[in-house]
């Protein structure tokens, strides 16, 4: 058994809503504050504290115009990482995400689904142990077809 001995203190709150504005369309958002405090005394450079946005949220609209076709649009935010391993961070960034899917038959689904829209690369995350270079994620696009049995 391993232990860290590290002590610390975290604190958070989430504020979210979800509100049906009819049988087609649907309205949600979220706002997190989350913020973490680790004495400098009891910091290595694998445990700084730092992997977590202070803010975060996000606002998503699902439209159901038949049975048959679903679209969400979403919208994303992360608060900048700071003092992440090694004195790295990373910067806030926003992104666009969608999915439109088509039930051709019951038993048959087609998507398209979109991350990252409207925006360029950019980077989430740092790894704390510092045993991965930097990635940057751009957009992307998805189709998929789910057949169930």
């Amino acid at each position: 058994m391993q232990t860290n001995y590290i002590e610390g203190q975290s604190k958070g709150v989430e504020i979210s809503a979800d509100w049906q504005a009819s049988r087609q369309h649907r309205l949600q958002a979220s706002l997190r504050r989350f913020a973490m405090s680790i004495p400098p005394t009891k910091l290595d450079i694998y445990t700084t504290g730092g992997g977590s946005p202070q803010w975060s949220g996000s606002v998503r609209w699902s439209f159901n115009p038949s049975n048959q076709t679903e679209l969400d649009l979403g919208l994303r935010h992360s608060g900048r990482l700071t003092n992440i391993a090694f004195g790295q961070s990373v910067p806030s960034y926003n992104a666009v995400d969608m999915r439109w899917a088509w039930r051709s038959s019951p038993k048959t689904q087609w998507e398209l689904v979109g991350r990252n829209l409207l925006s360029g690369r950019h980077q989430e995350f740092i790894s704390e142990n510092g045993d991965s270079s930097a990635a940057l994620i751009g957009p992307s696009l998805n189709v998929g077809v789910r057949l169930q049995f």
